[in-house]
């Protein structure tokens, strides 16, 4: 007689927490939570289904996740969803999808909404960018790397050059110049990475958001003058930083009026890319945007480390001391998050924290040795957390 063997197996859990109304679209329910937040929307995932990446815009929320087939491709679904006042959540064939879903929307139609979109098979979703009312999606198909674009354009941030508030999803002509690897988005300018290490930028540009010299509106998709090759760009509001692949190298531009850019004063305009941190000994490991802030974590070949924060009431810069972790957690395992809003992220595998010179823990998993959080992202006034549960099936 055969005996049965169980196997294990890991299971995501969505959380979230907030001014929301996506919570429910993705077909989360809300319980009671004993932290800090007072209520809590739940969505539990299938055995088979991970959770590859959760990126946070404005008011809307992109998720993707994915399934193995048969003969090992990936296949992955991509969901939109939260409020669609400019198109954000896109319309139309995204990335040649099978589109699932998208007349989920509520009544009037730019209220909150979910579209689902099965990317094919072997295609996956590479880079995802979500500001106040656009969105860029970076997708690898099988043979070539391709940009799409959906929302509104007033200020040029998704390169149609014209100011039309509710674009479907498009697939941009990028330039011959330009194998781009990843894409970032501010409030409302947008940022491309290209794999020589170079930035393109386009969008609004009254405070130099698109770091080309100019105050006006950038409609053309047009290279940061950056004397090194960069290898991250982190956008908040209206500010972005470009670091180089050994964090030695660190850019800013944009609005600085708190401080957040890192020149260590408070500066309304900055129009190009200006070396910041220059003097610090230790390379920049990670960082994390907000709307008025910016954090750095350095790490040095020793295991020292340092958090560094410029913003809002600390425009010179600061030391920061970072979130108290569990016994076992250490400041390595610790990681940033960029958030839309004025305060910053960080978590453990088990806890969120929020702050700037100061922390507060807001969320924490409720089992410690089985569940591990994999993914946080912060919208203007919402937040999600994504974990794995080993579990027996």
């Amino acid at each position: 007689m055969s005996k049965s063997v169980a196997k294990a197996t890991r299971i995501a859990t969505l959380y979230g927490w907030g001014r929301f109304p996506g919570f429910p679209l993705l077909g989360a329910t809300p319980t009671a939570n004993p932290t800090s937040i007072s209520q809590i929307w739940i969505k539990k995932f299938q055995p088979n289904e991970s959770v590859i990446r959760v990126d946070a815009g404005a008011k809307h929320l992109g998720l993707v996740t994915q399934r193995i087939n048969d003969n090992g491709t990936p296949r992955q679904t991509v969901e939109f969803v939260g409020i669609n006042t400019s198109n954000q959540l896109g319309a139309g064939r995204f990335a040649c999808s099978t589109v699932e879903s998208v007349n989920c929307e509520s009544n009037p139609p730019h209220a909150a909404a979910l579209h689902r979109y099965i990317l094919p098979a072997g295609t996956t979703l590479r880079s995802l960018a979500l500001g106040r009312q656009h969105t860029l999606a970076l997708v690898d198909g099988q043979d070539a790397t391709s940009l799409w674009a959906a929302g509104s354009d007033h200020f040029g941030q998704v390169f149609q050059y014209e100011h039309h508030h509710r674009h479907p999803w498009m697939a941009i002509a990028l330039p011959l110049s330009l194998s781009a690897v990843d894409c970032r988005s501010g409030f409302d300018h947008s940022v491309l990475v290209g794999c020589d290490g170079s930035a393109w930028t386009a969008g609004w540009s009254a405070d130099g958001q698109a770091g080309q010299g100019t105050e006006t509106n950038v409609t053309q998709l047009g290279r940061v003058a950056i004397p090194d090759p960069i290898a991250r760009v982190f956008t908040g509001a209206d500010h972005t930083l470009a670091v180089s692949a050994d964090g030695r190298r660190v850019y800013a531009w944009g609005n600085s009026e708190y401080g957040q850019c890192a020149t260590g004063r408070k500066e309304d305009k900055i129009l190009r890319p200006v070396r910041v941190l220059e003097h610090e000994n230790m390379p920049v490991a990670q960082v994390a945007t907000a709307a008025t802030s910016t954090m750095f974590a350095l790490s040095g070949s020793g295991g020292e480390s340092r958090w560094r924060y410029f913003g809002f009431d600390q425009p010179e810069g600061c030391d920061v001391e970072p979130p108290v972790v569990d016994v076992d957690g250490s400041v390595q395992d610790l990681q940033l998050v960029s958030t839309q809003h004025h305060y910053l992220a960080a978590h453990s595998k088990t806890d969120v924290f929020v702050g700037r010179t100061k922390w507060e823990r807001v969320f924490c998993v409720q089992d410690p040795a089985r569940e591990t959080i994999r993914h946080v992202a912060c919208g203007n006034d919402f937040a999600v957390v994504v974990t794995e549960r080993e579990t027996e099936v």
